[in-house]
């Protein structure tokens, strides 16, 4: 009866045991410890190979594990993580359900307020963790294009865009007409004289001026070849 019981203390001791050893695993090479599940975020430490970790959780699949060693707490991929069973090394995703490592998830702010506010990238926790809520009063940003709607293309380079007038400019002045000269623009200068080109004839003889029916006549007798006498009167007979 004494020995029964004996056996049966030895049995709840030795799983109690395997129990405290399956929290414990072992690095198979030189691994970093991150601060989050994934190598987007940055390096907490880098473990060297063999180094013993607590493990205090997996995520669901058991690809990173939530460890700590030395003081220093982060998360280590799986498949550097091996684990003793049964006197021998069994890597971690595969042993993991069996021996009943928790499954947890990663709440990314209360675990870097909790464990990294001393650190010098703490400050820069908008760049790896999940966006903040937009402040009251924000313009939200544009919705994003229905299926099957095309964006416009961008412009080509060297295409003009006409330039839209200013607030308060009038209406463009019209086009000058053909032949008119453009505002502001000189006139054409004048032909010079063509010094080749024959000027009017000097010996020519020059016409007279013809007599204003209102002039009145000369009560005198004028000569006109046509008479004999060569005299004609007011009449215009010859005298």
């Amino acid at each position: 009866m004494v020995y029964r019981v004996l056996l049966g203390a030895a049995a709840i001791m030795g799983v109690a045991t395997v129990g405290a050893l399956a929290q414990n695993a072992y690095t198979t090479a030189n691994v970093n410890m991150r601060a989050g599940p994934g190598t987007d975020y940055p390096v907490v430490v880098t473990l060297p190979n063999g180094a013993v970790v607590d493990v205090h959780g997996c995520l669901s699949g058991w690809s990173w594990c939530d460890t700590s060693w030395r003081g220093n707490r982060g998360w280590v991929s799986g498949r550097y993580l091996q684990m003793i069973y049964q006197n021998r090394r069994v890597y971690l995703p595969e042993l993991a359900p069996r021996i009943g490592i928790p499954v947890i998830t990663f709440q990314f702010g209360n675990y870097w307020d909790r464990w990294y506010r001393d650190r010098s990238w703490y400050r820069d926790r908008d760049r790896w963790g999940p966006p903040r809520p937009p402040r009251p009063g924000a313009v939200p940003p544009p919705p994003p294009p229905r299926p099957g709607v095309m964006p416009p293309p961008p412009p080509r380079p060297g295409d003009a865009r006409p330039v839209p007038p200013r607030p308060g400019a009038g209406n463009p002045p019209p086009p000058p007409r053909p032949g008119a000269t453009a505002p502001g623009a000189r006139p054409p200068a004048a032909a010079a004289p063509d010094r080749n080109r024959p000027g009017p004839n000097a010996n020519a003889p020059r016409p007279r001026p013809q007599q204003s029916e209102d002039r009145p006549r000369s009560p005198f007798p004028r000569r006109d070849n046509t008479c004999p006498s060569g005299r004609v009167g007011p009449n215009g007979q010859c005298i």
